[in-house]
């Protein structure tokens, strides 16, 4: 509490005054909201020549909220992991919260796959519709869906705002239990590989590699890279290759890439193909690594979508539909993502034409993961299989 003086004459000021006034009331800062009085007692104040007028005040208590934002969830994860981060927003009190405005900044290098509670996604922020109200002790929680890299650490933030004073910040900021780092380990793989066998019919060296998922969680893709050639005697080979890779990685190794989950305890058996132009007999090393899946696009397999529209016939159901010309009994797979680029991801399950048109609709799962409208942008392809 503090107090003011004045009706000093003859330019006198406060140094004329010694002591200090009594000042009490009965708020407390549990006190409820409202308006209190502020009593004034004359205490030791004292002055020559001067006679204390006392005016009582008033004290007026606000609301007054502590938002605090928590985001929970896995702090390793495995590379193409699919994870679930929680995000709570509570109300430690005393008073109600009002247009309590949540966010949360995702992180740079993983792939955003959903949210509850209907938020919008800009530029890696997702931010929610406003709580008209959150009471003191209430809470409310958000799930966010991701999907891990191949390496690094994925950090979200979460923060919040509320129109009601919040006189602890630290605790809605984004700092503190509201930022969640994960860490991407590498997954545990089992690799038993055979010896190069040379198959006269195509002219290539033959070698199959059976997979195990030895880890404890699912793998979304994986990749297997050949390298260090070498002639039986240990010199090295640079005059032979991977023949069906999928692509070169960063260090010049090719790769194959197995585009399918891979659960805890299965396996895959892989053929790899190796062009020789000499046909003597060498050995490789290879190492696999998880992966995201790509979807396979080559020019023999694509197909044109010649008509996209959204069918709102459904109140409340937009759904996206898509066209393409077919060829009678032939198989297609389509795939989505969230850039032209991709990354993509398969729908299920594939499409065995039935005519020389066909009419797919994307209308949430079982389909695809999400429904449609769930997120910013959802880009196709279609694909021709073997």
């Amino acid at each position: 509490l503090t107090y003011s003086l004045t009706g000093f004459v003859n330019g006198e000021s406060t140094n004329v005054v010694s002591g200090s006034p009594v000042l009490s009331t009965a708020a407390t800062t549990n006190s409820p909201v409202g308006v209190y009085p502020i009593t004034v007692g004359l205490g030791s104040l004292s002055a020559s020549n001067y006679v204390f007028t006392l005016v009582n005040g008033t004290l007026t208590v606000t609301p007054s909220a502590d938002v605090a934002v928590f985001v929970t969830g896995p702090t390793t994860v495995n590379p193409g992991q699919t994870i679930t981060n929680i995000v709570t927003v509570t109300n430690l009190g005393p008073s109600g919260a009002s247009n309590v405005l949540t966010t949360v900044l995702l992180p740079t290098n993983g792939v955003f796959v959903s949210a509850t509670g209907g938020p919008t996604l800009t530029n890696g922020l997702l931010v929610w519709p406003p709580l008209a109200f959150l009471p003191n002790g209430g809470a409310t929680n958000f799930l966010i869906l991701l999907t891990a890299p191949t390496n690094g650490t994925l950090v979200t933030i979460g923060s919040a705002t509320s129109a009601t004073a919040d006189p602890n910040p630290a605790n809605n900021n984004g700092s503190g239990a509201g930022t969640l780092t994960a860490l991407v380990v590498p997954v545990q793989f089992g690799v038993r590989a055979g010896t190069n066998v040379f198959n006269p019919q195509t002219g290539l060296f033959e070698q199959t590699v059976i997979v195990t998922n030895t880890s404890l969680s699912t793998v979304a893709a994986l990749r297997v890279l050949a390298g260090d050639f070498a002639s039986t005697n240990g010199s090295p080979r640079t005059n032979v290759w991977l023949w069906n890779a999928h692509g070169t990685n960063f260090d010049g190794r090719r790769f194959v890439q197995y585009n399918a989950p891979l659960d805890p305890g299965q396996f895959v058996s892989l053929r790899l193909e190796y062009y020789n132009p000499t046909r003597v007999p060498f050995t490789n090393s290879l190492t696999v690594e998880a992966t995201l899946p790509v979807a396979s696009t080559n020019l023999t397999g694509g197909v044109v979508i010649d008509r996209a529209f959204v069918d709102n016939r459904e109140a409340g159901n937009p759904r996206f539909v898509i066209e393409w010309t077919s060829l009678i009994g032939r198989n297609y797979t389509v795939i989505y993502g969230p850039t032209p680029s991709g990354p993509w991801t398969p729908a299920t399950p594939t499409v065995t034409a039935t005519a020389t048109r066909v009419q797919w609709y994307d209308d949430g799962p079982p389909k695809t993961a999400t429904p449609p409208l769930s997120v910013t942008n959802r880009f196709y392809r279609v694909i021709l299989n073997p």
